[in-house]
């Protein structure tokens, strides 16, 4: 079985996204993770980002790192980057939620104070699968 990495970050745009313009960064994401491996999963809160990517390991890092570069977003912060055993978006080359304030909060009440390695599995990978099958109900 070849490797899969996980990298799960938090962003904020420059400017709020209008929904066109998330859509249409939904469509490249989607084609461009679609030709990689990549699958995941992008939530969105009033210009706050919070992506879950997860492929082979080099390719992870590149993409992230060409996201990194994305002039749109800033304060762009890695919260986890680790192997797993096995993909939690297989179908999603990029799955997509808009989320409320409750939701988001939960969401960030996850991220580690410290950015130093994570105990036996990443609670904040956890809890996005957790979210993401919630929603798929």
């Amino acid at each position: 079985m070849d490797q899969l990495q996980s990298l799960v970050y938090v962003s904020a745009a420059v400017e709020r996204f209008a929904d066109d313009e998330l859509e249409e960064l939904l469509t490249r994401a989607r084609h461009k993770n679609a030709r990689l491996g990549v699958t995941g999963l992008l939530l969105y809160f009033d210009g706050n980002f919070m992506q879950y990517l997860e492929g082979a390991p080099v390719t992870v890092r590149t993409l992230f790192e060409e996201i990194s570069r994305d002039r749109r977003h800033h304060r762009i912060m890695t919260i986890v980057d680790e192997p797993v055993a096995g993909r939690e978006f297989g179908a999603w080359a990029m799955a997509y939620r808009a989320v409320d304030l409750p939701d988001w909060l939960r969401m960030s009440a996850a991220v580690p104070a410290t950015r130093g390695p994570l105990p036996d599995g990443s609670p904040v990978r956890e809890l996005l699968a957790d979210f993401w099958r919630s929603c798929s109900r």
